[in-house]
């Protein structure tokens, strides 16, 4: 299974391909709502679309289903129940008509039956099927994997595989609930199964080292020096080896490691685990790095030259904060404390009425209490207005119908109180608008009417 595109041909032609569909039934709701909107089946699966006396169904493009709007593409059209048998892979989008501008659409993915998913193939190869792709994951080295990755379109025999200018038919056979085939130079059978390939190395990432723990363990035995871990860990117990003393050691006379030393055995454990230790001077003190970004190469080379006079200090929001460079400002702790002065936190009434407190001194008022006594929120008259909100919980648009004596500014604001949606109406009366929410996360929202008799504050959830 070295190339997928060798694996994957001289197929015998299709047999029993596929399982016994089954039906679904799609509601259309009074609340202007398709359930479910987003239904993934099998081709050959029935749906069924109920209560279609006040709406319809009209397939359309992706573009017009994004768009909101309802020009067909050609595809089914229902204007009463009644029922469809989508016979091409892929996703079908649908509008109602009247009610698309309300978010009256939905979706049905039509899978290429049970053939998406993870599978185990009795060579020791991992698949994974998606859509619209394969992923093959080989392992010809037990610690690492090599990936093969290519476009494919599902078919009524089974999928073609697109690779640079060349397709490769698979026709697939005996397919379950658990297992399918195909043939090769030999009949290859797959067995559903769940990987995680974050679990597995590919081997680009770990080509430049090998730990030869056969070698490990036909030189140690298995007892308990069974790979370059535990022999490090020995070593270490032992004869208290550091690490890098572990990985230089020849065997000696105790094992015949064949003029090897360990890394030349276990060359991925030495080259991760290895640190190199340096020094640096910090403040008049010498502190131990293990990595190569220090200055010196012992503690007493550092120790020899690190001084105290390499610290100096910063002002930072009214504190003093020392640097192990001579980047500060001030040489000393006393100096810094003597000039940095701390600016004071300041408060300002924002457009919903709320204080919030600013740390840069550009505020309005000088404490909480002081913006509190001055903020417009004690003077607005809070009101219930008279306001049908639907659908309400809704995925994406919400409509308002109220009437107005004055003109008014509708907010819309999230949890953390930031505003998401503003609009201010023109004229008094009956008043009619749309609030689009989808770009924005499911949660609950706060809606916030505001006219010259006060405020009217209700609830959006988004869902």
């Amino acid at each position: 299974m070295k190339k997928l595109y060798t694996l994957l041909i001289f197929l015998i032609p299709f047999v029993g391909f596929g399982q016994a569909p089954i039906s679904h039934t799609i509601y259309a709701s009074p609340y202007n709502e398709f359930s479910p909107s987003d239904l993934i089946i099998n081709l050959g699966d029935t749906i069924y679309f109920d209560n279609l006396t006040n709406h319809n169904a009209v397939e359309v493009s992706e573009d017009t289903y994004d768009n909101n709007g309802i020009e067909s593409n050609g595809g089914f059209e229902l204007y009463s129940d009644n029922y469809i048998v989508l016979d091409e892979v892929g996703t079908h989008y649908y509008v109602c008509t009247p009610h698309v501008q309300m978010g009256m659409k939905g979706k049905i993915t039509v899978n290429q039956n049970n053939l998406i998913g993870h599978w185990y193939s009795d060579d020791g190869s991992y698949v994974e099927l998606t859509t619209d792709s394969v992923a093959v994951y080989l392992f010809e080295y037990p610690d690492c994997y090599e990936l093969e990755q290519h476009y494919i379109e599902y078919n009524e025999y089974g999928f073609i595989i697109y690779e640079d200018d060349d397709t490769t038919n698979v026709n697939v056979f005996n397919l379950s609930d658990s297992t399918f085939s195909f043939i090769s130079y030999d009949t290859i059978n797959m067995y559903s199964t769940i990987f995680n390939e974050n679990d597995w190395v590919e081997c680009n990432d770990s080509i430049d080292c090998f730990d030869d723990n056969q070698t490990i363990i036909s030189i140690f035995g298995e007892f308990f020096i069974n790979d370059c871990s535990s022999l490090i860990y020995y070593l270490s117990i032992n004869y208290n080896y550091n690490l890098e003393e572990s990985c230089n050691w020849d065997g000696e006379f105790m094992f015949d490691l064949d003029s090897n030393i360990v890394m030349d055995i276990c060359q991925c454990t030495c080259e991760e685990e290895i640190q190199i230790t340096t020094w640096k001077c910090f403040s008049g003190t010498c502190y131990e790095l293990n990595d190569d970004t220090g200055e010196y190469n012992s503690q007493e080379d550092c120790e020899l030259s690190c001084i105290v006079e390499d610290t100096t200090w910063k002002c930072s929001s009214g504190n003093c904060v020392e640097v192990f460079d001579l980047s500060g400002e001030f040489q000393s702790l006393q100096e810094c404390e003597a000039n940095c002065s701390l600016v004071e936190p300041t408060w300002n009434c924002n457009d919903n009425f709320a204080c919030v407190e600013l740390s840069d001194g550009s505020g309005n008022f000088q404490s909480i209490e002081e913006c509190e006594a001055n903020c417009n929120t004690t003077s607005i008259i809070e009101h219930n207005l008279n306001v049908i909100i639907y659908p309400n919980p809704s995925s994406n648009i919400f409509n308002l119908e109220f009437n107005l004596y004055s003109k008014a500014e509708i907010l819309v604001t999230n949890v953390l109180g930031e505003q998401v949606y503003i609009e201010s109406t023109k004229s008094i009366g009956e008043f009619k608008t749309q609030i689009d929410l989808s770009d924005y996360s499911k949660g609950i929202y706060t809606l916030t009417i505001k006219n010259s008799e006060g405020l009217s504050n209700h609830i959006l959830i988004l869902q």
